[in-house]
């Protein structure tokens, strides 16, 4: 079976201070070492980018948009992700990286 990861576990996975940390990356790492395949999607990339960089008075997370971007490439390394029309997720890498 495959699974889809939701922006907010990937911010909770994170986010170690945040009190559902713990649930996040426990449920995660069950996943992985169960064997199944865990996905994402490039809206939720685009979606944890918005939370990360968000200033942490706002409710985000304070991140330049570097560590977002290192965030981000950890989050390709570990899941699968799947890409909807491949040219968007590769602009709006461009984009967000120019005009951080």
């Amino acid at each position: 079976m495959s699974y889809a990861i939701d922006t907010n576990v990937l911010a909770r996975g994170i986010g170690e201070a945040h009190p559902m940390h713990q649930t996040a990356a426990e449920a995660v790492e069950s996943l992985i070492t169960r064997g199944e395949a865990v996905r994402i999607f490039p809206q939720c990339l685009y979606e944890f980018w918005v939370i990360a960089t968000r200033p942490r008075e706002q409710n985000g997370m304070g991140m330049r948009p570097a560590e977002a971007e290192v965030h981000c490439a950890q989050f390709e390394r570990i899941f699968s992700l799947r890409l909807d029309v491949p040219a968007i997720y590769a602009e709006w890498k461009a984009l967000a990286a120019r005009y951080e």
